[in-house]
């Protein structure tokens, strides 16, 4: 049975590894490039907007960079994980607590991250091949 998954994880670790990877950089991508007045915007009228939200959002890219690049790179798996693992998290309850209405964000918003989440968990579980 042991054998049989080991083998139909072959493909999927690294697939979802590369995912995980592209996802982060596009958060950079999207963290570095969206105008500051579209994020002061967003923030308006929520504890966000006293939380200078323009610096916070690139600082979180600049976190996103480090941690999607160590990922595709290999180093330090497990702790990779668990620091995405943990900012993802805190992120969604961040921004759930701060911003409700992501959670009905027609594009998925926040409710994406209850997918993210249990794939990273995975992910960590998974990457130990020993």
């Amino acid at each position: 049975m042991q054998d049989r998954w080991h083998a139909r994880l072959y493909l999927v670790a690294p697939t979802l590894r590369m995912g995980v990877v592209l996802l982060f950089l596009i958060s950079v991508w999207t963290g570095l490039t969206t105008p500051s007045s579209d994020i002061e915007r967003m923030a308006a009228d929520s504890l966000l907007a006293s939380l200078y939200p323009v610096e916070t959002a690139r600082g979180a890219a600049m976190i996103d960079l480090v941690l999607g690049a160590a990922l595709l790179f290999g180093l330090k798996m497990r702790r990779v994980l668990g620091a995405m693992l943990a900012l993802v998290g805190a992120y969604t309850l961040a921004f759930g607590l701060m911003l409700p209405a992501l959670w009905f964000d027609p594009l998925g918003g926040l409710a994406e991250n209850l997918v993210v989440l249990p794939a990273l968990a995975a992910l960590l579980i998974i990457s130990d091949r020993r």
